[in-house]
């Protein structure tokens, strides 16, 4: 197969091997991307301070809740209990969402550090009114 074509003394490609070459480069382009920002599910056990996880668990109920947005709007603090039901406190630099105590389960997207867990995002899943 020949892919070069003399034009005036240059080579130039056909289009058919310009486009395998760039549709080659945007897949590793975008492997490479996936890779950098992809975080994964965990436990507070195996959370570390290296790479962002992603951790489900439910809120404590009779626990410790600071949000006093008087003093600070942007400081938010729990505790959650990840699936494998250990405990760890979690700081969020943020507001609290809207009702918070209300939710079924909790995502909390960040890194462990010094047993307490600094939290980048929080998604919630409150109870459907539709559920039986």
């Amino acid at each position: 197969m020949n892919i070069k074509i003399i034009v005036n003394n240059y080579y130039v490609m056909k289009k058919t091997s310009l486009l395998y070459l760039l549709s080659s480069l945007f897949i590793v382009l975008l492997i490479t991307l996936t890779y950098y920002d992809s975080s994964y599910y965990s436990s507070f056990d195996k959370a570390d301070n290296t790479k962002d996880v992603y951790i489900i668990g439910k809120l404590v109920k009779n626990s410790t809740i600071i949000y006093n947005p008087s003093l600070d709007e942007n400081f938010f603090s729990f505790y959650m209990q990840d699936k494998e039901h250990q405990i760890s406190k979690i700081i969020f630099l943020g507001s609290k969402p809207n009702d918070f105590e209300y939710s079924d389960n909790i995502v909390v997207t960040g890194k462990m550090h010094d047993n307490v867990f600094y939290a980048k995002k929080i998604l919630m899943k409150c109870p459907s009114k539709y559920s039986l």
